[in-house]
């Protein structure tokens, strides 16, 4: 979360989902992730990304990314 923005409130979550995400070698990001999604039905998907600055293709980081759909 940005520090200048509000947290959603509980009903939001729940009408909106979330998706956390962290670099996957961060397990203080990775624990806090986890205790916001709480008990939700979540996936958990890990993927590389690759970005490119200036025109040069950096190294590949390792991200996890938490997925808690909505609850209609």
């Amino acid at each position: 979360m940005l520090p200048d923005l509000p947290a959603p409130g509980a009903d939001e979550l729940k009408r909106r989902g979330m998706v956390l995400m962290c670099f996957s070698g961060e397990v203080g990001c990775l624990r806090a992730a986890a205790l916001k999604a709480g008990a939700a039905p979540s996936r958990t998907i890990q993927t590389d990304i690759t970005q490119t600055v200036w025109g040069k293709v950096m190294p590949a980081r390792r991200y996890t990314m938490i997925v808690v759909p909505p609850r209609l």
